[in-house]
């Protein structure tokens, strides 16, 4: 594969993105190593390029991932649970502000 045939950030699409984002968060809910922070982090600095069914669509898997009771585990330590309720937050402060709404920001 030559350099040409790579494409840069700048060139996927919205809705591409938007893919890629929810694919890392389902893949890392869970994780106990340093990829969650690390797509948190892209997340969170790039949100403002997720379009509004991304944003739902990541603050459910977020929501559901512990299950009925809310299971701090689930989320892999203690730590790991900490950086997903900052960074729900940060995705629900989003939401709100687009939708001017009220959701929930706690897991």
């Amino acid at each position: 594969m030559s350099a040409e045939d790579l494409i840069t950030i700048s060139e996927i699409s919205r809705e591409d993105f938007g893919s890629l984002c929810i694919c890392a968060i389902r893949y890392c809910l869970g994780r106990k190593t340093y990829m969650p922070s690390t797509i948190q982090r892209v997340v969170t600095t790039n949100i403002s390029h997720l379009s509004d069914m991304d944003l739902h669509v990541i603050y459910d898997d977020i929501k559901k991932h512990s299950g009925p009771l809310h299971e701090i585990d689930a989320y892999g330590t203690y730590e790991h649970y900490k950086d997903w309720q900052n960074f729900l937050r940060s995705v629900t402060q989003e939401i709100n502000k687009r939708d001017e709404g009220e959701l929930d920001d706690k897991l």
